[in-house]
């Protein structure tokens, strides 16, 4: 049934709305409705008050009952199409706007309106022919160049893309969206000239536009240019401080400009804002550990493994602190736990070794120190540190062969040579001990110790002049070198050279007492 009144209150509702209060006219509408009105043109008046107010879930329901009044109501299909739009229900809306007749004054409008849904729904394709059907009825329009461009951009056709997105800026060079499309283009296929080309003009069409400052950001960090690159994130963190992409690339941008206390300020904010941002964290202590901030970036890096315990850079890094600062046992968990979680990080593998080396655990090194020397061959530290390994284990075979294997490649290794020497002299091969000693003697290595160990060699085979004259060596680097007075004292003895014997072992004797014991013995 249809009130009496009801032409009147429309026109009641029309004056209200005229006169800019649509709340008062929604009212006069709806008291109809309680009141029995059931038209399509009442509900038509609610939707349009309700779509005004932005209450568009009510709207829709209003464009419903239009069309169950009037099933082939263009406007009612229109207008619903627009409400759906509004709530993003892509698919409904798309649905709807196909609804709308071909024959309707809104043809054109629902058929650029459907486009817009399918690229909303990723269905670029069928965007892309809604909008050249627009494009094809209004060759000009501008909504319809962007829409077609938009589904070139999504369907990778670039380069057909900014030609039209070209286009528009040839009309209107300030239009906001095209040029942040071609940001975003520009990023896309790599084209910093692009990229920085259209930054810059939407920065001086929106002084504010974070897109803009965004790449022209990029642009600088892929140049190297850190200077320019922190003061675009610092321009970003102003306008949303809450943005956690500004302040973590205001970090890095500080970072490599060695500014790190500002960088640390960058990151922490960071952090804040992403509680749950490993990089943020990790570069955090990164940052504090070159600042000498070691125990705040220990406690940066525990973050890291508590957000990610399978975290191989902040367990490697978190041992390495734990290694300088003397926790041998964290260390060697921490990188225990690296190695496992990046197995192929050669650096870890040393670094394990060498944290088992100084905790004197010898066979558990030596498998570290073999994974290192079976990833990279011809890596002297680590296949140096797994002879020691072997020797210190007690295993004197494997040890010589490393050694060996090692000094065939590199016959000069100070380190090797003198392990060799050392080997050979504690197993009583003295010509051999003699042969190493010579080497070290020729690659440079002329200490007192090294005088010693060949005066000693030639003294157990009996060639005491030539012991005496290395013992006499020892004694000009070093005249305090008590031991090598002794055996002087002794190879002066066996020549017949009592007095001056005499007087080394007197000397000997002074400077260290204790090499009397088991004389009388």
């Amino acid at each position: 049934m249809v009130p009496s009144n009801l032409s009147q209150s429309l026109a009641q509702a029309v004056s209200l709305h005229l006169a800019g209060h649509p709340e008062e006219a929604l009212t006069e509408l709806d008291r109809c409705l309680e009141e029995g009105a059931d038209t399509a043109e009442l509900h038509l008046g609610r939707g349009h008050l309700l779509y005004e107010l932005e209450r568009f879930e009510e709207a829709a329901q209003s464009y419903s009952r239009v069309l169950a009044l009037e099933p082939g109501h263009a406007v009612g299909a229109f207008h619903r199409a627009v409400c759906l739009e509004k709530l993003e229900r892509w698919a409904e809306a798309a649905e709807q706007f196909r609804g709308v007749p071909e024959s309707s004054g809104k043809a054109f409008e629902a058929r650029l309106g459907r486009g817009i849904c399918l690229l909303r729904l990723g269905q670029a394709a069928e965007a892309l022919r809604e909008f050249e059907g627009c494009a094809r009825a209004r060759t000009d329009h501008e909504d319809a160049i962007f829409g077609k461009a938009v589904a070139l951009q999504q369907l990778g056709q670039h380069l057909q893309a900014r030609e039209h997105y070209e286009r528009l800026l040839g009309k209107r060079p300030d239009r906001e969206d095209a040029l942040t499309n071609l940001v975003a283009l520009g990023a896309q296929i790599s084209d910093g000239a692009l990229m920085r080309s259209a930054a810059e003009k939407l920065l001086a069409a929106n002084p504010k536009s974070a897109v803009a400052l965004q790449g022209l950001a990029a642009c600088a960090f892929q140049s190297e240019d850190f200077e320019r690159a922190a003061e675009y994130a610092k321009r970003l963190a102003r306008l949303d401080p809450d943005s956690y992409e500004a302040w973590y690339n205001l970090g890095v941008a500080r970072q490599q400009l060695g500014r790190l206390t500002d960088a640390a300020e960058a990151y922490r904010e960071a952090g804040r804002l992403k509680p749950e941002s490993k990089d943020a964290w990790y570069n955090l202590a990164r940052v504090l550990a070159d600042t000498g901030e070691a125990d705040r970036a220990r406690e940066a890096l525990e973050r890291c493994l508590e957000l990610d315990p399978a975290m191989a850079d902040a367990a490697a890094d978190l041992a390495w602190l734990a290694e300088q600062a003397g926790d041998l046992a964290d260390a060697e968990k921490l990188y225990a736990t690296a190695a496992e979680e990046a197995p192929d990080r050669k650096d870890v593998w040393f670094r394990l070794g060498v944290a088992r080396l100084k905790a004197g655990k010898y066979g558990e090194a030596a498998q570290a120190f073999e994974a290192c020397v079976e990833m990279q061959q011809q890596w002297p530290e680590a296949e140096l540190n797994l002879a020691r390994c072997y020797l210190s284990s007690g295993d004197r075979k494997a040890a010589v062969a490393a050694y060996d294997r090692f000094l065939k490649r590199d016959p000069d290794s100070v380190d090797a040579l003198r392990a060799m020497a050392a080997i050979r002299l504690e197993d009583g091969e003295w010509k051999e001990a003699l042969d190493y000693h010579r080497r070290l003697w020729e690659s440079g290595e002329r200490g007192a110790e090294i005088c010693y160990n060949v005066g000693l060699l030639h003294q157990r085979l009996e060639n005491v002049r030539e012991a005496a004259k290395w013992y006499r060596e020892a004694v000009a680097q070093d005249p305090n070198f008590a031991e090598a007075l002794l055996n002087l004292g002794h190879a002066l003895s066996s020549t017949g050279e009592q007095a001056e014997a005499v007087a080394c072992w007197k000397k000997a004797l002074a400077l260290k007492p204790e090499l009397s014991q088991g004389y009388f013995g």
